[in-house]
């Protein structure tokens, strides 16, 4: 609430410095309380922070980056899912990279966590696309699971989604009209490639367990 007051403090007296400290420093205090259970013990302050950020066009572009995804996780646990979308595209328009140094498989390190959030509020929000992909159907009636109340529906559906990650052929990259384009200097996304495909596979299949 402190910290709350003293974004508010500092975006009326137009000092960006005062606003990028109260922001570095509330990330630094979340951190500790970012886990699915109690991280909406910070939504409010973390929403702030990146309101507060965006408004003075801060060039602290990863921090920000930060602070929608984790907005967005926030909302998502809401059900508010066309706020969380919201937050992930802010997320994803910002121009950011990582260290050259500790780069392993992303540049821009947070679209491993931006980009698979976009695509599942994406088929959440629509009412009449159904997924092609069985990975993606999957990954859907694992939601499903994980928002049913009655043991007995989750177990059904999870049993669903075991069948359907049963069938699926060997890992391959994914063909090239479902590839997007790279962009701000990024090379081709690893989860179009088969190693990307395997990993999508372990993490629904680590989900189900």
């Amino acid at each position: 609430e402190r910290l709350d007051k003293a974004l508010i403090s500092a975006a009326r007296a137009d000092d960006p410095d005062v606003v990028h400290q109260v922001s570095a420093l509330a990330w630094n205090l979340a951190l500790p309380v970012m886990q699915p259970n109690i991280r909406k013990k910070a939504k409010r302050v973390l929403q702030s922070c990146a309101k507060a950020l965006e408004d003075i066009f801060s060039p602290m572009h990863q921090l920000r980056a930060h602070l929608h995804l984790e907005v967005a996780r926030c909302d998502v646990a809401d059900d508010l899912y066309a706020a969380a979308s919201s937050q992930v595209s802010k997320g994803l328009a910002l121009d950011y990279e990582a260290d050259p140094e500790s780069v392993v498989e992303y540049r821009r390190p947070l679209d491993k966590h931006l980009n698979p959030l976009q695509k599942k509020l994406s088929m959440k929000m629509s009412l009449y696309a159904a997924p092609e992909r069985p990975e993606d159907k999957a990954m859907l009636v694992i939601e499903q699971a994980r928002e049913a109340k009655e043991p007995t529906l989750r177990g059904t559906l999870l049993e669903r989604a075991v069948g359907m990650l049963i069938k699926v052929g060997p890992a391959a990259d994914r063909p090239a009209e479902e590839i997007k384009t790279p962009e701000l200097k990024e090379e081709v996304d690893p989860v179009f490639l088969e190693r990307g495909v395997r990993k999508e596979r372990a993490m629904l299949w680590a989900d189900i367990a």
